[in-house]
């Protein structure tokens, strides 16, 4: 026998007895064994949409500093999975959703036998489904990245009556007039956009970029805060805002995106023509102006998205003629 086969020999044997023929010895520290990793389709449990047995004890709408066990990025370690959660909060730091990192097939088949086909996506994909339980408001969405489980506000909600907004009822249902100071203390803390984001608009500018791109351009790079989700997203509505000279809100717009869910483009329609113009017939144009004053304006985009835009009645009118049903 070779020497190499002496040391395979010998280092079997230490493996061996080193794991008691297969049997569990106990820690001569005195340390609790590790946890047993189970496998991702136990992360779906019960027979309506709620979040796994190991996080139960979470909150939607709870502050990111009552959390216990998270790092400062939001990534939550559960000893029982090998990948960690990562946990969602608003600019005010509430929990807005919980997503965990897996492919679509380890967990689709637990979930289907247990929740039933859920809605799939009007796309050509089948790998955005989503699971709702209606009456606690509670939504589980598969992605090609994984799962996320959270909370949201239906769209009629959302948009409330009357003639204000809804989820800024806070403020009255507009933002219209009010002063940065006035809305972080009804809404958390203003997000702002990157450097590299302001970076690029500065050099779109120096390039000359069309006017259409640089106005969407300049759009996106408006503070927001962060609006509760609707059933047509996972994640929380960007509610955008422009302040003019004098430091107060004259445009704010947030926007609703229909790519995932069949017949929501029409259904996010209906909703806002019901609630702002009854008599208004769906169909037309792509752009339609649901009130005068404030004027709002609801906006089909390409990316695909519904836009509402609400403004000053006096800023609007010197606003370029849209086209209207």
């Amino acid at each position: 026998m070779t020497i190499n086969n002496l040391l395979k020999y010998a280092l079997m044997l230490a493996v061996g007895l080193g794991c008691g023929c297969g049997k569990s010895s106990p820690d001569p520290s005195g340390r609790a064994a590790e946890p047993r990793t189970l496998s991702v389709d136990t992360l779906i449990v019960g027979s309506t949409p709620q979040l796994p047995a190991q996080l139960t004890g979470l909150k939607f709408g709870d502050a990111q500093q009552t959390v216990e066990g998270i790092t400062r990025g939001g990534v939550l370690k559960v000893p029982e999975y090998v990948g960690p959660f990562q946990l969602h909060f608003d600019a005010g730091g509430r929990l807005i959703n919980v997503e965990f990192a897996t492919s679509p097939s380890a967990v689709l088949t637990t979930i289907e036998a247990a929740w039933g086909p859920g809605i799939a996506s009007g796309d050509i994909t089948d790998e955005y489904r989503v699971w709702v339980d209606e009456a606690k408001k509670f939504r589980v969405v598969v992605h090609e990245r994984g799962v996320v489980w959270g909370s949201y506000t239906p769209f009629a909600t959302f948009l409330g009556e009357g003639a204000g907004v809804a989820a800024l009822n806070a403020t009255g249902g507009t933002l219209l007039k009010l002063t940065r100071d006035d809305i972080e203390r009804n809404y958390g803390p203003l997000s702002q956009p990157a450097q590299a984001d302001l970076a690029a608009m500065a050099a779109a500018n120096e390039r000359k970029v069309h006017e259409s791109m640089l106005g969407i351009l300049q759009e996106r790079l408006m503070p927001w805060v962060n609006l509760p989700a609707t059933e047509y997203s996972d994640v929380s509505t960007r509610c955008f805002i422009n302040f003019d000279a004098s430091g107060k809100v004259d445009h704010f717009w947030f926007e609703i995106p229909y790519a995932e869910h069949p017949r929501a483009k029409e259904q996010i329609a209906d909703v806002a023509h019901k609630k702002w113009d009854p008599e208004l017939a769906p169909g037309g144009s792509s752009t339609t102006i649901l009130s005068t004053d404030p004027r709002i304006r609801m906006e089909l985009k390409m990316e695909p998205v519904w836009q509402f835009h609400v403004q000053n009645a006096a800023i609007a009118a010197k606003a370029p003629v849209v086209r209207t049903r």
